[in-house]
């Protein structure tokens, strides 16, 4: 009898049948569906490619529509079964837009047969007893049974001749020496497979190694990518530097690269305003540093995180306490230090936040993203005229930056001067559709060379956009707050106070504002919007003690 060795692939401690469609872990099979393996099967013959999730769907399904989710269910349990052997290495690499792909290496086995050795045959002998004599009995040729000669009389203490009996203790010798025959065998057989097995391990080892030293590698090289498009201020930078860094997250999951990917990752999405989202990335990010002990690096979630305190959970003095934590790791971190200062705004303490704004303000350098915060300062605390050149130079030198353009819609609005107003919303709804600098309406718009509608017909515009904020494509300025702020300066009190508590609701950034924008003053003698920010947990005003 023989045995056949499976004709199939060899994917890291994995066997993969072809022929049976069958999945082996180190010899034992791994139950799964039909369907699953049909899709292992899909990948194993395209080897580190890159497969559309549509392609996937026409082989797995050719003369049916597939099921909704199907096939993400799918890919999670054949992750999962593969994981059970992968030594903590990634298996399967999902990205958005590009497809799934097989990151174990695959190696083709093929068909071999080791011929065995059946029972052996009895013996056919019939010795005849030492020191007998006299004939044998034969059969005769007329088919009956003859003697030659008569039998002999039985003697009494006397074997017979005609039958062979073995010693008892020659059966004992055979059964040792059978014994062992079959220790000596057995020892050989699991030496051996100690051996190739060893060996197995040993090259699946190094072909795990090899295969995490290379996805650590991609990972560092997403990183780099996501770290230079995070330092645009344009919606396409933002977004594709997002993107780079959840693909960092797939590669590596080892704890230095979750730490960093998922850190940087929560401060840009501080800078798009998804703070909810960052909130979950800045916990995974700490989660992941605590876990690397000594070689931690807190500063960086902790200040994603304190920003998501304050406009997120509204907490002032816990987002206060992580930006100070993160200035005592780091007194030169600049999100730190931003969102202290942030934490001092939305209590009031203008003149605090300025003061820890100033070493972001180095003689000679111009950021951005922090004239924009000194902008925004300038026109809560009343000194329109000054905030309104600061984010001008702003938006002059990056015409794409969204934040500077929902600071001067804002103040426009406040003063009443709407068709400046009109034209800042649209350009940032222009903005946040993904325009360029390519874009002709974003040249004319930063030019100045757009031209203004007339006051009826920029009230027109600002009335359609606050009854359909939700139709707006932006998520730096909230739709709703935005709304509250036209309808406070049309004189519509009930719509605007709808409209505020909508955005409070929602958990709208810019709502943490209401007390402090002057956009709202026209509510502020309100008991009913004083009780609503109150009780939608608004951070309230510290009095701030005039100067001796």
């Amino acid at each position: 009898m023989s045995e056949k060795v499976r004709l199939g692939h060899a994917l890291g401690r994995f066997e993969f049948d072809a022929r049976e469609k069958r999945l082996f872990l180190e010899g034992r099979a791994v139950p799964l569906p039909l369907r699953e393996l049909e899709l292992l099967a899909l990948f194993i013959a395209h080897p580190a490619e890159w497969i559309e999730d549509s392609k996937l769907e026409r082989e797995l399904w050719p003369k049916a529509m597939p099921p909704t989710g199907e096939l993400d269910r799918l890919l999670r349990d054949l992750t999962a079964a593969l994981d059970e052997g992968a030594d903590g290495v990634a298996t399967i690499q999902s990205l958005k837009g590009r497809g799934r792909r097989l990151l174990i290496p695959v190696r083709a086995i093929g068909e071999s047969g080791a011929a065995g050795s059946g029972a052996a045959s009895g013996a056919r002998a019939a010795p005849r007893a030492a020191g007998s004599s006299g004939p044998v009995a034969a059969p005769a040729a007329g088919g009956g049974e003859t003697p030659v000669s008569p039998p002999r009389p039985a003697v009494p203490g006397r074997r017979s001749a005609h039958r062979t009996l073995i010693a008892p203790r020659h059966l004992a010798v055979g059964l040792l020496a059978g014994l062992a025959l079959v220790v000596v065998v057995a020892a050989f057989y699991w030496a051996v497979r100690a051996v190739s097995g060893g060996s197995a391990q040993r090259a699946a080892g190094s072909a795990a190694q090899a295969s995490a030293a290379q996805l650590r590698s991609a990972a560092a090289a997403e990183m780099a990518k996501g770290v230079a498009a995070a330092a645009g201020y344009d919606l396409a930078s933002r977004r594709a530097a997002i993107t780079h860094f959840e693909a960092a997250l797939q590669l590596d999951p080892g704890p230095r690269n979750q730490a960093a990917a998922h850190g940087a990752l929560a401060n840009v999405l501080v800078l798009e305003g998804e703070m909810e989202r960052a909130r979950r990335e800045a916990q995974a990010a700490l989660a992941s540093s605590i876990a690397l002990g000594y070689e931690a690096k807190l500063a960086e979630p902790l200040a994603a995180l304190a920003f998501t305190q304050l406009f997120a959970g509204r907490d002032a003095v816990a987002a206060r306490t992580s930006a100070e934590r993160v200035l005592a790791l780091d007194a030169l971190h600049v999100g730190g230090r931003r969102a202290l200062v942030w934490a001092h705004v939305v209590e009031g303490r203008f003149a605090a936040a300025l003061a820890e704004l100033e070493p972001l303000r180095p003689p000679g350098s111009f950021d951005p993203e922090v004239a924009t915060d000194e902008g925004w300062i300038l026109y809560f605390s009343g000194r329109s005229i000054e905030a309104r050149g600061l984010l001008t130079a702003v938006v002059r030198q990056e015409p794409l930056f969204r934040r500077a353009h929902a600071a001067l819609a804002a103040m426009h609005l406040s003063e009443r001067r709407l068709a400046a107003a009109a034209v800042e919303l649209e350009l940032l709804d222009i903005l946040e559709a993904g325009a360029t600098r390519d874009d002709e309406r974003v040249r004319l718009l930063a030019n100045g060379d757009w031209m203004m509608p007339d006051a009826s017909e920029a009230a027109r515009l600002l009335e359609e956009r606050a009854a359909a904020p939700d139709r707006l494509p932006g998520a730096t300025v909230g739709a709703a707050t935005g709304a509250a702020r036209i309808y406070a300066q049309f004189g519509e009190s009930e719509l605007a106070m709808a409209a505020l508590e909508r955005a409070l609701g929602r958990r709208e950034s810019d709502s943490v504002l209401a007390r402090i924008d002057p956009a709202f003053a026209p509510l502020r003698a309100s008991s009913a919007f004083r009780r609503m920010l109150d009780a939608a947990g608004v951070p309230a005003l510290v009095p701030v003690k005039p100067a001796s």
